[in-house]
């Protein structure tokens, strides 16, 4: 325990590290819901968001069952940016290789609301990620 008063700003962040460290390695840690924000989210938060969507977990399980096993999907803070007069985090969901880095998709976390949103590539449109998810399982088949 530090006595600096450090470690009150700590605690708020240990979920999001036990759930990166637990996909970085491929342990099964089952994360806390996360709650609406009462302030305005910072990005580790909003990285926290993206690995706590349902569908985001069954996209990172599917790519976990067919990729090899030097594989690693992991996310990446991309900075921020606005949109009709909002403020978004961005966070990118990807395939780590070792030989290179597979984007996956990408996520805008409304820094207000903590609502996340799929950035469609094609089309620059945001999407819910329900759709992400249904447009998915439509380009898989």
């Amino acid at each position: 325990m530090m006595c600096d008063g450090r470690e009150s700003h700590m605690l708020p962040r240990l979920p999001a590290l036990l759930a990166l460290t637990g996909i970085l390695c491929g342990c099964d840690i089952p994360p806390p819901t996360p709650e609406a924000p009462s302030r305005s989210l910072d990005e580790e938060q909003a990285v926290e968001r993206v690995w706590h969507q349902p569908q985001i977990a069954r996209a990172v399980e599917d790519v976990r069952a067919k990729a090899a096993r030097d594989v690693r999907v992991v996310t990446m803070y991309e900075g921020e940016e606005q949109r009709d007069g909002r403020r978004f985090h961005v966070v990118r969901l990807a395939e780590n290789h070792p030989t290179h880095l597979a984007t996956l998709a990408w996520f805008l976390v409304d820094a207000r609301t903590g609502e996340v949103l799929y950035r469609d590539p094609g089309s620059d449109t945001l999407l819910a990620v329900d759709q992400w998810e249904q447009l998915r399982s439509t380009r898989r088949n």
